[in-house]
């Protein structure tokens, strides 16, 4: 019973006080979870990558170019493990230095499949250096574009 006397304040019950607040923290959680739901389904460089071997190379390379991004994942663990987050929030330089080596490399990587996309002709790759690409390349490939994805840190 005592849990239905007004509130000497608002002079409203503990029960209705709460709604309004409530509603406030769904809306919060309904917005972090929709960007969330679309940061989780939009594909990033390591769908273009593994995409890029599969297409032009074959299924083997594109799960070499899979197990690179698994072995920068394990990475990424470990260091979260070891405190990485406290060292890159206690040095901002150090974190916005990453930021831009990582949005470099995007750009490079996206300038290189552009540039392989207007000189295919006919199905053949457009340069010999996808002819010569070896397995480690494709592994290699794999763990440097996802230890430089923002979205790793994130996720």
């Amino acid at each position: 019973m005592h849990d239905r006397l007004p509130c000497s304040r608002c002079h409203t019950t503990p029960a209705t006080s709460w709604r309004p607040r409530r509603w406030a923290y769904t809306q919060i959680l309904l917005g972090i979870a929709a960007v969330q739901f679309f940061a989780a389904a939009s594909p990033g460089p390591n769908f273009i990558i593994v995409t890029n071997y599969s297409i032009s190379r074959s299924r083997t390379y594109g799960l070499l170019a899979v197990s690179g991004i698994l072995a920068a994942r394990v990475t990424w663990a470990l260091m979260a493990t070891l405190g990485l987050r406290v060292l890159l929030t206690s040095y901002p330089n150090l974190y916005a230095a990453m930021q831009y080596a990582s949005a470099a490399y995007l750009i490079w990587l996206g300038g290189k499949i552009l540039l392989g996309a207007v000189r295919k002709t006919y199905g053949k790759p457009a340069s010999a250096d996808l002819d010569r690409l070896t397995a480690w390349e494709a592994v290699r490939a794999g763990f440097v574009t996802n230890m430089t994805n923002p979205k790793s840190v994130a996720y």
